[in-house]
């Protein structure tokens, strides 16, 4: 499984503006049509504040040591933009380099026919190339993504699509769960 955690985090509004996923339910319910091999989580780390730091390596840890799941972060990069308008320039934060790596992992992964379907957690239209590659060697894909933002293009690539809101009250967090305040900075 290959899960995209900034498509995902900037998704989740489209459940609730309260919802988040509590990824040991998460990956229950991924498997009950059979055991998930192996997890890759790719996700970004925070910048600025120490707090937000620290409470995000709680949750890639908990991802780690509960789950098993692989977690592979990258920094964000800070780069300087100019208002068209006025002239102003600020600085803004980017994520760069997560697609191309899950898209490489998955296709070495398929490489060493090291699965026989895998399961991209991620609606982005950036994976069709490598989704298209998996499927030539006729491998099954799976897709989870949100219904209000996925790519059409994608989804007529995969064997089975799941949205997320049709799992969302299997996979729900719960206000009063542990991990709760891990996720909320992710």
């Amino acid at each position: 499984m290959f899960i995209d955690n900034s498509n995902i985090f900037r998704n989740l509004n489209l459940v609730g503006s309260d919802f988040r996923i509590d990824y040991k339910r998460f990956h229950a319910v991924m498997e009950k049509e059979g055991a998930i091999w192996e997890t890759h989580f790719f996700a970004t780390e925070a910048i600025d504040e120490d707090y937000a730091r620290e409470k995000q390596n709680d949750f890639y840890n908990f991802l780690r040591l509960s789950l098993g799941y692989n977690v592979h972060t990258v920094r964000l990069k800070t780069r300087e933009v100019r208002c068209q308008n006025c002239g102003m320039n600020w600085l803004s934060h980017v994520e760069k380099g997560i697609d191309v790596w899950l898209a490489s992992k998955m296709l070495i992964l398929l490489s060493r026919q090291a699965f026989d379907t895998c399961v991209l957690v991620s609606g982005d239209g950036d994976y069709l190339e490598a989704v298209k590659e998996v499927r030539n060697m006729a491998k099954k894909v799976e897709l989870v993504a949100f219904r209000g933002s996925y790519s059409r293009e994608l989804a007529d690539q995969v064997t089975k699509i799941t949205f997320v809101e049709d799992i969302a009250s299997e996979i729900r967090m719960e206000a009063n769960s542990r991990a709760s305040s891990f996720i909320q900075t992710v």
